[in-house]
């Protein structure tokens, strides 16, 4: 099964050597002469004459811009302001790998350490985590399938990874580092965990994100950096596809904003602007939908509910059921599904090097489920939940959710 995942042509596996989101921190902590272990960009995928004259490094990172969606919008003139910049030279574009799993909690903590997944741990939405005896959900704090909350149990976001965040970092180097993000995120758990040691710069919508990332760069004084995120284009892909107009609308929306308001007000010189993703989305095939609550013996073997996401499932044998389990899973999902074991996992590197942080394997289960395609695996705790209630989803290998753009743009 490995190699078959390693040659299949509509996978994409994740890049932590220097072609892959986790290596974008690393590189804007080197630039400012901070040593870490994680290795920066590849020399190929940077423009050095942009950051070699940068004192502010500004990173605007868009929730599930994938590459492919952006070389969409870009055709069909939904991105004409990016376009132009390319196409005269102002910008570069080139492309990166998300982590694995392709998704925001994982990826948004690679971000936040400049560590792959292996390092700091967080290797899904969901997983069983053995010292609580549960399966957690990072995204909402909460223990499935009560739904009960994590910090009422004793357990403190801000000390789930011992690690130094990329703020801290910056921070003790006498670096400014701002954070812009929406208001609602501003105390949740994943932003207490991941942004430790940023100076916060709240926003209401897209009106006064704009404004006040033109005055958070223009702030700047001496040296910084500024990370402004932005969830939009994840939520309209979610619920109305990548394909669909209001998609094309809310990328046309940015690139007007960003050509309009925020390039012709920022005033502070030797400005790099990065805009990136954390990963991309793929529109879901509905007839493929497929639901582990109409496997009984399936969940029979298990010792935990599933875990992990609708395209990244990650299964927790019960004792001594792990070879029974793994003949019903080639029997009924080894046609379309990649079933990979925890050994296969560890050889493909999907999270990284585990000789970063041996414990987390207790993380990841005994087998983990990878659709292939568009397809999805889901397990729903509430079996009156059963709508299927995406058109978009991400998690998994293709190269629409695993490739993002990497856009370098030298202001001033």
């Amino acid at each position: 099964m490995n190699e078959a995942i390693s040659t299949d042509q509509d996978t994409i596996l994740p890049n932590y050597s220097g072609r892959g989101i986790t290596n974008i921190p690393a590189s804007i902590l080197r630039h400012f002469d901070i040593e870490i272990s994680t290795p920066p960009l590849d020399e190929s995928v940077i423009n050095a004459h942009y950051w070699d004259q940068a004192d502010v490094i500004v990173t605007l990172l868009i929730d599930a811009l994938g590459y492919h969606q952006l070389e969409r919008a870009i055709a069909n003139s939904s991105a004409p302001g990016i376009s132009s910049m390319i196409r005269d030279g102002r910008a570069v574009l080139n492309q990166l790998t998300s982590t694995f799993p392709s998704t925001t909690v994982t990826a948004l903590t690679t971000l936040g350490f400049a560590l792959a997944p292996s390092a700091h741990g967080i290797i899904s939405q969901r997983f069983f985590e053995h010292r609580l005896g549960t399966i957690i959900d990072l995204l909402y704090f909460t223990a499935s399938p009560t739904n009960s909350s994590l910090e009422l149990a004793g357990v403190q976001p801000e000390a789930l990874i011992e690690y130094p965040t990329v703020f801290e970092l910056l921070t003790q180097h006498g670096i400014n580092a701002i954070l812009l993000n929406h208001w609602q995120f501003m105390k949740s758990p994943l932003s207490r965990m991941n942004n430790r040691g940023a100076y916060y710069v709240p926003y209401f919508s897209i009106s006064d994100f704009f404004y006040n990332l033109v005055e958070a760069i223009n702030s700047i004084n001496d040296k910084g950096t500024v990370q402004a995120y932005w969830p939009g284009v994840d939520t309209i892909s979610h619920f109305y596809g990548t394909s669909s107009k209001q998609h094309d609308f809310e990328i046309e929306l940015l690139d007007w904003a960003l050509t309009n308001i925020l390039l012709p007000q920022i005033t502070r010189k030797k400005v790099l602007l990065i805009i990136t993703a954390d990963h991309g989305q793929c529109d879901i095939d509905f007839n493929s939908w497929r639901w582990l609550n109409d496997y009984p013996d399936l969940t029979n073997m298990l010792a935990a509910p599933p875990a992990g996401l609708d395209r990244a499932v990650l299964l927790y044998s019960r004792p001594n059921r792990e070879v029974e389990l793994q003949a019903f899973l080639e029997e009924h999902f080894g046609q379309d599904t990649f079933i990979l074991n925890t050994r296969e996992v560890l050889e493909l590197g999907l999270y990284g090097s585990m000789s970063e942080n041996a414990s987390i394997v207790d993380r990841m289960g005994t087998y983990l489920l990878i659709p292939k395609g568009k397809r999805v695996l889901r397990y729903e705790h509430d079996p009156n939940n059963r709508n299927p209630n995406h058109k978009g989803k991400h998690g998994g290998l293709t190269p629409e959710e695993m490739l993002v753009p990497f856009i370098q743009i030298r202001i001033n």
